[in-house]
Formats: C-alpha cells, structure tokens, sequence
C-alpha cells in the first residue's frame, strides 16, 4: 500500500511538471484604477498587478509609461522577478509631474522561454478638482419652545469628468468654535437634496443658537477635493409677539421658495 500511495505521488508529480513544461508562456496584469492626480493627498498612484506563467526564470523586467504622442516619459525596470503590485505615481523620470492627459503603460519581460510584452491599458492623469455647491434653504432658523421651527433642507450639487468618488466625499456642520457638530457621508451617488434636522451628534440634542459652517467636501476618482462653504444662523425666540412674526416670515420664505 505505501509502494502504490508513493507512485501515485510520483505520478502526480510528473504529470503537472509536464503540464507545466508545456505551458505557454503569458503576461496578464490587472489594473486597479484609471485615474490618477499627482496633487492627491489620498491615493498612492496607478497600480499594476503583473501576473507571468509558463516561465522558470525572469532575467529582466521594463515598466514604461509613455504620452498621448508616444513619448517615453516614465521607466522602471529591474533584474529577476517582477513585483507583485507597480505602482506608477504621475511623475516622469525627473521627478516632475507630468501634465494632464491620457497615459499608456508598456510591460517587457526577458525570460528563460523568450520575451513577453503586455501593451493595453488606459490612465488619466487629472488635476482639476470637482465642480461643488452646497446652499440652504434660508439663511436663518428659528428655536422656540426648544424646537426648530423646520428640518435645514441643504441643497447639493458636483460633479466632474473623471467621476466623483462618493465614498470619500461628505458634509460637515461646524458651529462658531468650528468644532464638527454633525456630518453626513454617502456610501452611493450624493443626493440633490439633504435633510437636518438641527440635532448635535455628539449630545445627540438639538444644537444651541448661533451661526454654523455647512461644509460639503467632494472627491473625484482621481483624488482631487473641492469644498463649497455656506452658512446659516439658527435664533432662539424667546418672545411671543417676536416669536409670531418670525415664525409667520420664515414660513413665508419657505413657501415663496
């Protein structure tokens, strides 16, 4: 029983190392992302994944990036074994940012089983940021009897030709000591239109009478960020004959809106 468990090994092996011997050789590599800003503060570049099979032995490696124009502009290469991961980070091989534009990576192999060359792919490098807007729909809110006299409805707008990346994008609410009191984030595409409801996250309470920062900070899928600042003042009332007309003027504007 051993003698035949061991052949069974034996021939195992002999068949994969001869499925492996008859292997084409091939370069595959998988990007990760498509656009790049070398003004980022939140991505590390354009990354490559090469994968080599059918080869025993790398003698050399060459990663080039070239231009629209097909100019080089960007060379890594290396002896034996290929990374894993590449990462290409937007500069050129003086360490200046290139400009914007469409980019093209070129991936040569020297192997024991002859050359491999990997020519297909698409990079954008982009510097603008996102076009951002945020507005309320009044400029002031009224508490009175420690209520809001409505929910803060925030209007939102962006957008951008690389793609906004909406995961990183979100709204802060920060009050006169610009200490972050609430703050919203979005996990799919950012709506036209968000409700506050004037609640403090962190008492989880009704925020206090004063004036308070909207934030709304995008992202593009390049790593661009833009900001739009708009700010509103929340009244307490604490008169009936005041707390009537404002009261009756902010429903007013409300409905004129």
């Amino acid at each position: 029983m051993p003698m035949l468990r061991k052949f069974v090994v034996l021939l195992f092996i002999f068949i994969f190392s001869v499925a492996y011997a008859n292997q084409k050789p091939s370069l595959s590599v998988v990007q990760e992302n498509t656009f790049f800003s070398v003004l980022s503060k939140t991505k590390e570049g354009i990354v490559f994944y090469p994968h080599v099979k059918g080869v025993n032995k790398i003698k050399s490696w060459t990663f080039m990036v070239r231009d629209e124009d097909n100019n080089l502009v960007r060379i890594i290469s290396g002896k034996k074994n290929i990374p894993e991961k590449i990462v290409w980070d937007g500069v050129d091989n003086f360490g200046q940012p290139v400009s914007d534009g469409h980019y093209k990576i070129e991936i040569y192999i020297n192997a024991d089983k002859g050359d491999l060359k990997f020519e297909d792919s698409e990079i954008i490098i982009d510097t603008v940021p996102p076009f951002v807007s945020v507005k309320a729909a009044n400029d002031t809110y009224y508490i009175y009897s420690g209520k809001l006299n409505k929910n803060i409805n925030l209007y939102l707008s962006c957008g951008d030709e690389s793609g906004i990346d909406y995961s990183d994008s979100f709204i802060s609410i920060l009050n006169f000591k610009n200490k972050e009191i609430n703050k919203f984030r979005f996990t799919e595409e950012i709506p036209e239109v968000i409700e506050w409801d004037g609640t403090d996250y962190i008492y989880d309470a009704l925020v206090r009478p004063g004036n308070y920062k909207i934030i709304f900070s995008v992202f593009d899928k390049a790593g661009n960020k833009e900001s739009s600042i708009y700010e509103i003042s929340i009244v307490e009332i604490v008169h009936e004959s005041f707390e009537s007309n404002k009261l009756e003027e902010s429903s007013s504007e409300f409905l004129a809106e």
